[in-house]
C-alpha cells in the first residue's frame, strides 16, 4: 500500500514469537484418567450427544493467529499517506484565526479546528506559531504545553480584525526563517476585498491552507438607527446569505431587562433591510439598547445614549390665535416633535416642571417673572427666543435686558421688498465656535428681515449664525451654566425661508443637544462645544 507508514515499527518484532504462539493456541487440555466408581454404573448405559473434540480445528487456530497479527499492526501505528518527516517536520507551521466580532456566535466549531491543528503539530519536530487578527502581536517560539495552553484559552473579542498588523508580523518572522512556511488561516468567511488582498499577501509568503465553514451562518447587523415619532427606524443588513426569516428585535433599558420584543420581518432575496418598529412613548425613552434576539455579536447591539432620550421642552403658549402655517409655533414643534415631548404652558407653568430647554416664539415681556427666568437659566436651563413683529423696540438709553444675549438696536432691517435696493441675503457658512458647524447651507434659504444687534466687542464671539453680509442671524450667551439664545428672526416664513429648510430642523436637534450637557460647568469666555461638533444622529 503506498503512502502507509507505522509510528511504532518495533511492533512487528513479535511477530517471531507467532511459532510459539501457534504452539500455545494448538495445545489441548491432558485426557480425563479413568478411575473405576461402581455407583456410576447405572451411567453406563446413558448415551451423551456431545461430542468433545481431541484436537484444536484448523480453522480456530487461523482465526486466532490472525486476530494476533491484527493486533500487531494496531500497535504499529499504521499512518495513511504520512508526510516525510525528514523534508516536512522543519516546515514551519504559522496558523492563523479570526477571532474578532463576526466569529463570536461560531466560535466553539473554529476553536475546535484550531485545537486540532494544534494538535496534529505534537509528534513532529515542526514550529508552530499561533495568532488571533483581533489583537495581532509579534510571534514568538513556544514549546508544545504553552502553545496548548494558549489555543485552549483563546477567545473571540467584540473588535474587528487587523490583518495589516498580522500580516507586518509574518513578514518579520519570515526574515527569521530558512524555509518557506505554511499559513493555515481560519477565516471567518466573509466576503471582503480587504480580505481577498490579505489573501494575496500570505500567499507570497508562504504556502496557504483556507479553512472556513462550508455555508456561513446567519450574520445580521443593526445601522442606520433614528428616532422618528412614535418608534425607531432601523436598518439591518445581512453580511452572509439573506436567510429570508423573520428576526426578533429585543429593546432593553439600562438593568439588561427585555422591555419589548418585536418581529423585524426580511424581505426575501435582499441584503439591505429598512422597517419602522412602533412601540410604547413609556417604553422608548426607557430603551438603552437595541438588538437582535439570538445574536450576542456587537454587531446585532445597538446601544442608545442620553442623546436618545426625549427631552422635555417647553413651548410658551402664544397669545394670538394663529393655527397651523401662520402660528409661530407651527415650525418649532414639526422640527422637535421627532426628538422630544413638547409641552404647551405658560411661562409660570413651564418653570415649575423639570424642562431644561424653554423657547419664546413671540418674544414676550415677562416683567414680572424675569428674576425667576434669570434663575433657572443660571441654574443650566437654556432659554431661545425669536424675533416677532409685535416687539417691543429698543430705545436708546433703555435698561438692557440681562435675558438677551446682546442689545438690540431699535425697529427692523427690511431687505428685498419693493422700496429697498438690497436682494435678500443668505445664510453664511457656519463658525468653528458654532454649536451649527458643520450643518450644511442650502443655497435656496434666503432672508428678508431681521433685528439687528447693536455693536459690542464680543459680538463675533456671540455669534452663532450670520448672514453673508456679515450680520448676526442667531447669538447667544452664557448666563452661569445656562444659555440665552436669540434668532433674530421669526419662527414663521414671513421674514425667511429658514422655518421652510431642513437646516432650520438641524439647528432646533443642535439646540436639543446642549440639553444632555445642562449639568456640566461650561468654562467662562468663547464657545467652543466640541460636542456639537459632531452631527447628532437621533
Amino acid at each position: 500500500m503506498e503512502g502507509l507508514t507505522f509510528a511504532a515499527p518495533w511492533a512487528f518484532s513479535t511477530l517471531l514469537f507467532l511459532p510459539l504462539l501457534w504452539y500455545v493456541l494448538k495445545t489441548t487440555p491432558p485426557k480425563p484418567k479413568v478411575i473405576p466408581f461402581p455407583a456410576v454404573r447405572l451411567l453406563q448405559e446413558l448415551t451423551s450427544q456431545r461430542l468433545l473434540a481431541a484436537k484444536t480445528p484448523w480453522w480456530v487456530l487461523l482465526l486466532r493467529c490472525l486476530l494476533l497479527l491484527c493486533l500487531i499492526i494496531a500497535l504499529a501505528g499504521p499512518v495513511l499517506n504520512a508526510t516525510q518527516s525528514n523534508q516536512t517536520d522543519q516546515v514551519p507551521h504559522i496558523i492563523l484565526i479570526d477571532n474578532d466580532w463576526s466569529v463570536m456566535d461560531r466560535w466553539d466549531q473554529r476553536h475546535k479546528e484550531l485545537l486540532r491543528l494544534v494538535a496534529g503539530a505534537k509528534n513532529t519536530e515542526q514550529p508552530v506559531y499561533i495568532m488571533g487578527t483581533s489583537q495581532p502581536v509579534p510571534f514568538e517560539q513556544k514549546p508544545h504545553s504553552r502553545l496548548v495552553y494558549e489555543a485552549e484559552h483563546l477567545s473571540a473579542h467584540p473588535w474587528p480584525t487587523a490583518h495589516e498588523a498580522v500580516l507586518h508580523s509574518i513578514k518579520e518572522l519570515q526574515s527569521t526563517l530558512s524555509t518557506r512556511p505554511k499559513i493555515s488561516w481560519i477565516s471567518n468567511g466573509l466576503s471582503d476585498p480587504q480580505e481577498n488582498l490579505f489573501l494575496q499577501d500570505l500567499l507570497q509568503i508562504g504556502d496557504v491552507e483556507y479553512i472556513t465553514e462550508s455555508t456561513l451562518p446567519p450574520l445580521p447587523v443593526l445601522h442606520n438607527v433614528t428616532r422618528k415619532g412614535k418608534g425607531f427606524h432601523i436598518g439591518l443588513t445581512e453580511l452572509t446569505f439573506p436567510s429570508n426569516k423573520a428576526l426578533e428585535l429585543q429593546f432593553l433599558d439600562g438593568e439588561a431587562q427585555v422591555l419589548l420584543q418585536k418581529k423585524y420581518e426580511l424581505n426575501a432575496g435582499e441584503k439591505v433591510h429598512e422597517q419602522f418598529i412602533d412601540i410604547p412613548q413609556e417604553l422608548k425613552s426607557r430603551t438603552e439598547r437595541i438588538r437582535i434576539a439570538g445574536f450576542t455579536n456587537p454587531g446585532a447591539q445597538y446601544l442608545l445614549d442620553e442623546k436618545w432620550r426625549d427631552q422635555s421642552v417647553g413651548l410658551i403658549a402664544p397669545k394670538g390665535s394663529d393655527k397651523a402655517l401662520l402660528a409661530p409655533s407651527y415650525y418649532v414643534e414639526k422640527s422637535l416633535a421627532p426628538y422630544s415631548h413638547i409641552q404647551n404652558a405658560s411661562l409660570n407653568d413651564l418653570l415649575d416642571q423639570s424642562i431644561n430647554l424653554i423657547i419664546d416664539v413671540d418674544y414676550t415681556a415677562f416683567p414680572q417673572q424675569s428674576e425667576r427666568l434669570e434663575n433657572w437659566v443660571q441654574q443650566g436651563g437654556i432659554f431661545v427666543r425669536f424675533a416677532s413683529a409685535q416687539k417691543n423696540d429698543t430705545k436708546d438709553g433703555a435698561p438692557f435686558d440681562p435675558l438677551l444675549p446682546v442689545q438690540l438696536l431699535p425697529g427692523e432691517r427690511t431687505f428685498g421688498g419693493s422700496l429697498s435696493w438690497d436682494k435678500p441675503h443668505r445664510l453664511a457658512p457656519f463658525d468653528s465656535h458654532s454649536p451649527f458647524f458643520g450643518l450644511p447651507v442650502p443655497d435656496d434659504i434666503s432672508i428678508n428681515k431681521q433685528i439687528l444687534a447693536r455693536p459690542s466687542a464680543d459680538l463675533s464671539e456671540k455669534t452663532w449664525a450670520r448672514l453673508s453680509d456679515g450680520t448676526p442671524l442667531v447669538t447667544a450667551s452664557q448666563i452661569g451654566q445656562g444659555w440665552s439664545i436669540l434668532f433674530h428672526i421669526e419662527a414663521v416664513p414671513g421674514w425667511s425661508k429658514l422655518p421652510l429648510s431642513g437646516t432650520f430642523e438641524q439647528m432646533l436637534k443642535r439646540l436639543l443637544s446642549l440639553t444632555t450637557r445642562n449639568t456640566t460647568v461650561l468654562q467662562d469666555g468663547p464657545l467652543f462645544l466640541t460636542a456639537c461638533l459632531i452631527e447628532m444622529v437621533f
